[in-house]
């Protein structure tokens, strides 16, 4: 039985998971959301719904409508601040590939809600492509867990969330939405539920047809009590869902 010590990437996460729960108060939550006209609507043309990139776009547009998703909360010398985003920026996590290992990074899709269902699906796929150098932080990751590597990404780390303005200039977001649905199954059926630094974090992994030919998307949510009230959240969730079950196709850009 191997005992081994982290990866640098391994105590990274574990380093910004630990942090999370220090500052933050998550409360777990679901969402399964009847996608039957979205998914229709793309079978009628033959294509395969791109369910992450209608999700952040759906997360960005019931933003717009209810700013209280858009926030986020850092724990700062001078107090506790709440951040409340003038744009939609959505952070989106996407794993890239170097020299035959995988690294989990991130991507910011900025004014999700102004862009069309393809362009976020080309901004992923892009950043999935991109080599280590060309990252902000993950290229830190790469090589030896030694004290200088872990040093640099606890400064990193530090000064994005305890300085809001820095996180903001960087171009950080205030919305979070993370996927796995590359690896659905017909036999697999579950959901996570993601905890980020921002007010609400959704895990997509699952889109069911089910008998009745409707199509659901099962959705997580970690949501951080101290961004809002939950009465305030609920109100975003009802309009997210409202927005996936009778899509407004204009507004989705015809979800083109």
């Amino acid at each position: 039985m191997p005992i081994r010590k982290q990866t640098l990437e391994e105590w990274f996460l574990c380093y910004q998971l630990k942090k999370l729960s220090q500052r933050h108060f998550h409360l777990p939550g679901s969402l399964d959301v009847d996608v039957t006209k979205i998914a229709n609507h793309y079978e009628s043309k033959g294509l395969r719904p791109p369910y992450t990139a209608i999700l952040i776009k759906a997360v960005a547009l019931a933003a717009q409508k209810n700013p209280q998703l858009n926030r986020m909360v850092f724990s700062t010398f001078w107090g506790t601040r709440i951040v409340e985003f003038e744009n939609y920026t959505v952070n989106v996590p996407v794993i890239m590939e170097e020299d035959g290992k995988n690294y989990l990074s991130a991507i910011t899709i900025k004014d999700a809600n102004l862009l069309k269902i393809s362009d976020i699906t080309s901004q992923i796929k892009k950043a999935k492509s991109r080599k280590l150098s060309e990252t902000k932080v993950t290229k830190f990751v790469v090589g030896r867990n030694n004290i200088l590597k872990r040093i640099i990404l606890r400064v990193i780390h530090f000064l994005v969330f305890n300085f809001p303005n820095l996180y903001i200039s960087k171009g950080g977001g205030g919305l979070s939405v993370s996927s796995l649905q590359n690896l659905e199954d017909e036999f697999l059926d579950m959901r996570f539920y993601p905890y980020g630094p921002t007010a609400i974090t959704f895990g997509l992994i699952t889109v069911k047809k089910l008998p009745t030919k409707q199509t659901i998307m099962k959705i997580g949510a970690g949501y951080d009590h101290m961004a809002c009230r939950a009465d305030q959240m609920t109100l975003g969730l009802r309009d997210l869902t409202k927005i996936l079950s009778t899509p407004d196709l204009s507004l989705m850009d015809s979800l083109e």
